[in-house]
């Protein structure tokens, strides 16, 4: 039996929120440059995605950008922005779409 089976859905929250932070740091920590962990939010934002479905939770909110994020050089900004637009449910053509019955409510500032 599997972790996922093993939990009591009835005793699950609808809405779950995750603030997205320190991805830069923890790549960082291993020696790699930033943009290497903010990629690697990404595959965590899959699996992410992939139990949120299984479980059938109704909602998930992700932060993935705070207002503190404008003041990071602006290659970093437009790194994160592009990882948004490449990576955001919704989007045609993105294998999440098929299986995510996840969409964003509302389109990001892209400044």
């Amino acid at each position: 039996m599997s972790l996922i089976e093993k939990i009591d859905k009835n005793r699950l929250p609808r809405h779950v929120a995750i603030i997205m932070d320190g991805n830069g740091r923890w790549a960082k920590a291993k020696g790699k440059d930033r943009s290497f962990g903010h990629q690697e939010g990404v595959v965590s934002v899959r699996k992410i995605m992939d139990a949120v479905t299984q479980l059938g939770l109704k909602y998930l909110t992700l932060y993935t950008f705070s207002t503190e994020n404008w003041n990071r050089p602006e290659e970093e900004v437009q790194a994160l922005m592009s990882l948004l637009v490449r990576h955001s449910p919704g989007d045609s053509g993105h294998d999440e779409e098929k299986r995510s019955p996840y969409r964003h409510r509302r389109p990001f500032p892209l400044a």
